[in-house]
């Protein structure tokens, strides 16, 4: 299970954004390209996992499927943290024209 109390702090000027991580134990980490019109994921895991979408405002289409139900989320931020629990299928999509990143971890697994 994810830590409900995950911390993070947002650092926001002219240059961009950063994300600060406070006390964040990682077992699983990559960052993913998501390319005009494609999807990632697709797939399910047997551990929690959060999802940063960097980049993909009004880009992103994020559907999480479980027990036969579906829900689609539009990424309509820069960035937006999404939370995966174990077992859901997660599908990201790139419904524009511009590349977006994601940067995938989990604390357990």
């Amino acid at each position: 299970m994810l830590n409900n109390n995950l911390e993070f702090n947002e650092i926001k000027d002219e240059r961009g954004f950063s994300l600060y991580f406070a006390n964040l134990p990682l077992k699983h980490f990559h960052i993913v390209s998501v390319s005009t019109g494609m999807l990632r994921g697709n797939h399910v895991h047997e551990y929690d996992e959060l999802i940063c979408v960097i980049g993909g405002k009004n880009l992103a289409e994020i559907t999480l499927e479980s027990s036969g139900k579906s829900r689609q989320i539009i990424i309509e931020k820069e960035f937006r943290v999404i939370e995966v629990p174990a077992g859901v299928k997660h599908i990201v999509r790139n419904i524009r024209d511009k590349v977006f990143y994601l940067v995938c971890f989990s604390m357990e697994g």
